[in-house]
């Protein structure tokens, strides 16, 4: 097919069937290539009237409910012709159509969509819900993690619910708050004291300078215990502060790394750590991410 020329199924010379979409669009197809597809087309030609001796031959008209911005989506798939660019709410359309019609071929080929385009970097609520409607059980887990993960639980505005029932929403928001949970008690510290679970941190907490005013600063000017985590006590004051937001379950699980980093270079008191306090502090942030999707990623996501 050359560039300039229609696509068979907009081609009225290539079909032996109209398909009319909401809006009014015909399409020019074949019944064969739908039957294949589809075993709700292929029952619908079944009852077809045959044409009466001397009758006029025409094309029989098949009308739709969906519109045809969703059905030149379908369509290239349908005739396996070059696959089409497809966003998300193309896909949720694709998806719609699918399983309508019951056509499992081209509703796994939504798959490879979904993982594209970098969609759930940029939107994996809404790559959950379509991965759900599409059955897609291993992409809608990679995307209630990464909405887990780093954005904050706020449902956005997005056509996908209408794909999905409450009960998918009420799943996602379950996980997250068992993901929340298990951050929480990953995190928490109740002891100074390097133990079983504080040791995750002793290789990447900052300790303090040795100087005298840092020493008087260390663990808010409580006495060290023997054994302990030998740091500055904002140290442990952003932890719990980072639990707290956790708690609310409103954060994302992932902190903003920048925004902390700064945070703790203006609180720090020690004038000989404040020249080291930032990378100091990337370092912490990057162990502590790496603590939180450790746990969050022993968190089921129940179907």
């Amino acid at each position: 097919m050359s560039a300039s020329s229609p696509a068979p199924y907009q081609d009225p010379a290539q079909g032996d069937l109209i398909l009319r979409t909401s809006d009014g669009i015909q399409y020019h197809v074949l019944q064969r290539r739908l039957a294949d597809v589809s075993p709700v087309f292929s029952n619908i030609f079944l009852r077809l009237s045959p044409l009466s001796e001397g009758e006029e031959l025409e094309e029989p008209v098949v009308d739709v409910s969906e519109p045809s911005c969703a059905w030149i989506k379908v369509l290239p798939l349908v005739y396996n012709a070059k696959e089409p660019d497809l966003s998300l709410e193309d896909i949720g359309n694709v998806i719609g159509i699918t399983k309508t019609y019951r056509m499992e071929g081209v509703q796994s080929r939504m798959r490879t969509h979904l993982l594209g385009r970098n969609f759930v970097d940029t939107d994996p609520h809404t790559v959950y819900l379509l991965a759900c409607a599409g059955g897609f059980e291993d992409i809608a887990r990679i995307a209630a993690r990464a909405w887990t993960l780093y954005v904050p639980n706020k449902l956005p505005e997005t056509s996908a619910y209408d794909a999905v029932s409450g009960r998918t929403i009420y799943r996602l928001l379950e996980y997250r708050r068992r993901c929340a949970q298990a951050a929480v008690a990953a995190i928490k510290v109740s002891s100074f004291t390097l133990n079983d679970q504080t040791k995750w941190l002793a290789d990447v907490i900052p300790r303090h300078c040795g100087s005298k005013s840092c020493l008087q600063i260390s663990f808010g000017g409580r006495k060290m215990p023997q054994d302990s985590l030998t740091t500055n006590y904002y140290w442990f004051s952003e932890l719990d502060l980072l639990v707290q937001c956790l708690g609310s379950n409103l954060s994302p699980l992932i902190p903003n790394v920048d925004r902390l980093s700064r945070r703790r270079t203006e609180r720090s008191n020690c004038l000989f750590c404040q020249s080291s306090m930032f990378d100091n502090a990337q370092r912490f942030d990057k162990a502590l991410e790496h603590k939180i999707a450790e746990v969050v990623s022993q968190v089921e996501l129940e179907f």
